[in-house]
Formats: C-alpha cells, sequence, structure tokens
C-alpha cells in the first residue's frame, strides 16, 4: 500500500512517549504544553524527571520557547507552573533558562496562516488587512508565506516577486510589501526590534531567519517522527498517542489560506498530507484493534476528507463500520472512494485495490451471515 511504503521516508529524529500524550484536542500548540505543567511542577523529583524526559525527546529545544509563551499567561498559577516546570528542566539537563516571555515568532502554516510575535497573535486575515495598507494583505501574506517556505535560504528578490505577482512583480511593489511585512511585526512595542533582526533584506536577497520563528509544521513532523521512532522501538500501542497528538496538530493544507502558494508549494503540501495520512491510519490501526470502532471510524473520515483517496484509511474505515453493523455505510464509503479513485463499479473491479478487496471480503461475509440467518429462521 502506498502509505504504508511512503511512512519509510519519515526519518525518525526524535523518540521517547508516554501515556501522558493520550488526551485529545491538542491544538493549538500551547494546549499541548498544558498537559505537562502539573507533572513538571509535582513535588516528587522523580515525576518531574519523567515527565521532562517525555517533553524534550517529543519536542526538544523547542519545549523551552513553548514554555516560555506561557509566562505571561493571564491565570497566576499557570505562571507559576511554567516557571517550575522551567526550573524542573533546568534541573534535568543543567541548561541556562529564561524566566521571561518567549519575544520570539511562531508562525501556523497548517490550514490558515497566523502569526504570533511576543506571545500576540498578528497574523489571520484580519491582522495583514490591519497592517497591510496599500501594499494589500495578500500580497504581505504572500510574502510571509514564501520567506517562511524557503527556511533558512532565503530567496532572491527575482524569485519572491515571481511567487507572490508572477511575470508582473515590480521592485516598487516588492518594496511597498517588505515594508508593510516589517511593519507588521513591529506593530507591538516588544516585536520592534525582533522585526529587524528576523526580518533580512538587502538589494538582491531576502530572508526571515528561522532563529526568530517557529512552526507548526516543525511540531507537526517532529511528532510524527517521535511516534514512528516510538513504534519502531516499543510497538503501536506506546506509539498511538504520538500519532494522536499529530493528527491533531494538522490543522488543514499547507498554506491552504495563501492564494499564490498554489505556485510553489504543491510538494511540500502533498508531503505533509501524505504524513497526515500515515498518522491517521496508525492511529485508525489501534483504535480497530482496542475496538474502539467508532472513534476508529471518526479518525479514517478526518483523514479522508483530506485525501478521499487514502487506500489504509479506507480498509479501516469499512472494518470499523461493518464491526459496528453498519452495512449502508459501508457501501456509500466505498462508493465514495470509488469515485475518488475512478474506479468503474459498473464493471469488475480490480481486486489488486486493498480497499475493493476489503470491501468484497465484508460484503461476502455479511451475505453468509444473512443467508444463516435466514436459513436458521426457516428451520425454526
Amino acid at each position: 500500500m502506498r502509505r504504508r511504503a511512503a511512512r519509510g521516508m519519515l526519518a525518525p529524529q526524535w523518540s521517547g512517549c508516554s501515556k501522558v500524550a493520550e488526551r485529545n484536542s491538542l491544538t493549538p500548540m500551547t494546549n499541548v504544553i498544558r498537559l505537562y505543567l502539573p507533572l513538571l511542577a509535582h513535588p516528587q523529583p522523580a515525576v518531574r524527571q519523567h515527565a521532562g524526559v517525555i517533553l524534550l525527546s517529543t519536542y526538544g529545544s523547542r519545549a523551552l520557547t513553548y514554555l516560555r509563551r506561557l509566562l505571561d499567561d493571564p491565570d497566576t498559577q499557570t505562571r507559576q507552573e511554567v516557571r517550575l516546570a522551567l526550573l524542573a528542566i533546568h534541573e534535568l539537563t543543567g541548561e541556562p533558562i529564561q524566566l521571561r516571555p518567549f519575544a520570539g515568532m511562531y508562525i501556523e502554516c497548517l490550514g490558515a496562516l497566523n502569526v504570533y510575535a511576543g506571545n500576540r497573535e498578528l497574523g489571520g486575515a484580519e491582522g495583514f488587512a490591519d497592517s497591510s495598507g496599500r501594499a494589500g494583505w495578500h500580497k504581505v501574506q504572500g510574502v510571509l508565506a514564501y520567506l517562511v517556505h524557503c527556511g533558512k535560504l532565503g530567496a532572491s528578490r527575482e524569485a519572491l516577486g515571481t511567487a507572490v505577482w508572477g511575470a508582473s512583480w515590480s521592485d516598487s511593489s516588492l518594496a511597498r510589501t517588505l515594508t508593510a511585512l516589517r511593519q507588521l511585526f513591529a506593530a507591538h512595542a516588544d516585536s520592534a526590534a525582533l522585526a529587524e533582526r528576523a526580518l533580512v533584506i538587502d538589494a538582491s536577497y531576502c530572508r526571515l531567519d528561522p532563529e526568530h520563528y517557529h512552526t507548526d509544521v516543525q511540531l507537526f513532523e517532529r511528532t510524527l517522527a517521535a511516534a514512528v521512532q516510538c513504534e519502531h522501538e516499543q510497538g503501536l500501542p506506546a506509539a498511538a498517542p504520538l500519532y494522536a497528538h499529530a493528527t491533531n496538530m494538522y490543522a488543514g493544507a499547507y498554506m491552504a489560506g495563501v492564494t499564490q502558494a498554489a505556485r510553489w508549494c504543491r510538494e511540500r503540501r502533498d508531503f505533509l498530507l501524505s504524513s497526515f495520512v500515515i498518522a491517521a491510519e496508525r492511529q485508525a490501526e489501534h483504535l480497530f484493534q482496542q475496538r474502539e470502532f467508532e472513534q476508529c471510524a471518526r479518525i479514517c473520515a478526518q483523514a479522508l476528507d483530506a485525501d478521499p483517496r487514502a487506500d489504509d484509511v479506507a480498509v479501516w474505515q469499512l472494518r470499523a463500520f461493518a464491526a459496528r453493523g453498519q452495512h449502508a455505510d459501508i457501501e456509500l464509503a466505498f462508493r465514495s472512494y470509488a469515485r475518488a479513485s475512478r474506479i468503474d463499479t459498473r464493471g469488475a473491479l480490480d481486486e489488486s485495490d486493498p480497499v475493493v478487496r476489503t470491501y468484497h471480503e465484508l460484503s461476502a461475509t455479511h451475505s453468509a451471515a444473512s443467508e444463516r440467518l435466514s436459513a436458521e429462521r426457516g428451520s425454526g
């Protein structure tokens, strides 16, 4: 199956998993970190150490950034727990920590493009529109998205202009839009200095310095890599919570709200979609093994909404419906997959397709059961 083969492309870089990760609804990222706070602030050293190891092995050094983003939380108890959590990390690693709010940028690229600078939200359509002025918020958004997409390599002015305006780009339009983007970053006093450091502009080259921001894509990929490594070392039940994290983090297609992105992000978008489907398929298998058929079908539906041709996921959805006796849903789900995959259901079906094969197996089993039931009723 193509998804199972593609999973080998995800090189594991992080390891570690725990039952702590078994909570649901873990987006945005700060909600994930909040789950660790009571454990990192626990009075027992062993509990603090265990929670710290899990957090760092899953999210790496970025965990400190996520904690610091909560240092100006309006809730007093949360702020105190964050301070204790940071001290616990210091106790565990010996690394220096900073007990002041994070002043960098966090950019959400999955689904709508949103920007957080100095712990304040700057992005979204309204944020870009308010700060862009004559430049036009679509163009400011496009420039930001392309610079994030290029990462540490940055882009020439020509490449950036072409990515956002196409062949009609001009130096004046690009300069005006870059100025608007810098003004967006500097809209709050605590991010003015950040705007100068993060956005590097010279006569021929532009770059958004990754040292000053991180993204939800980085989180998603690291969590999925941790899940793959965990499954390899400890099996699917241990990795399932991390796969659940990954599916919850995927808020939509990469740069979905950026009009110009279709010109340059297709390969990256498709790869991230494939990664999400892999995470959903592994989670679905685990849920099916645990006989949580309703949840299994729900996760499958979420993945199939994103990619209706995801064959591994469609197989688990059919099996979950069969386990619940939802035979009408099996028919609807199969025909939906067939339409998306351009399978002509009026003729002979290709048994090499795993979804077709599973559909026929389940149909035969249901027919045999119905015949036995009819025979029993007749004999009675």
